[in-house]
């Protein structure tokens, strides 16, 4: 195997555990906040938890794009 198929590989594992310990943390946090969102109301559960997960993401880039400059 390539050393470049490797590296995809191992990108692969690593974004689909990070996306599992991404959903997991933010469901605490959301849960744990003083938002009073609840289960019970999915819709609105569901559209803060992506909301959560989506900026994070967007954060974490700008982090990891500052440490390249």
């Amino acid at each position: 195997m390539s050393k470049t198929k490797e590296l995809d590989r191992l990108v692969n594992n690593i974004s689909e555990e990070m996306l599992e310990k991404l959903y997991k943390v933010s469901d605490f946090h959301l849960s744990n906040s003083d938002l009073n969102i609840e289960y019970n109301n999915e819709a609105l559960y569901n559209d803060a938890h992506s909301y959560i997960m989506e900026r994070v993401i967007e954060n974490l880039n700008k982090q990891i794009y500052n440490l390249k400059l």
